[in-house]
């Protein structure tokens, strides 16, 4: 990637508190069957930390599974 490049990602960011429930059935549903997990922002910026990036801005346009757009740039 170039210094001035950004990498979108299009996934949900779910709230530390006050999780819409059907947002809660899909995390249950990856943990138990794919051992993974839907991510809250702070979970998120572990991860893209972690990879090398920063998260610039996050952008929700669907409120109740708050689905989201992350742009991040690399550090």
């Amino acid at each position: 990637m170039a210094e001035d490049s950004l990498l979108l990602i299009d996934e949900m960011v779910i709230p530390t508190k006050g999780a819409h429930k059907i947002a809660m059935q899909l995390d249950m549903t990856m943990y138990s069957n794919l051992a993974s997990e839907e991510r809250t922002e702070k979970r998120w910026k572990e991860l893209l930390d972690a990879a090398g990036f920063k998260i610039e801005e996050v952008y929700t346009y669907q409120d109740e599974l708050r689905d989201s757009i992350i742009v991040a740039t690399a550090l």
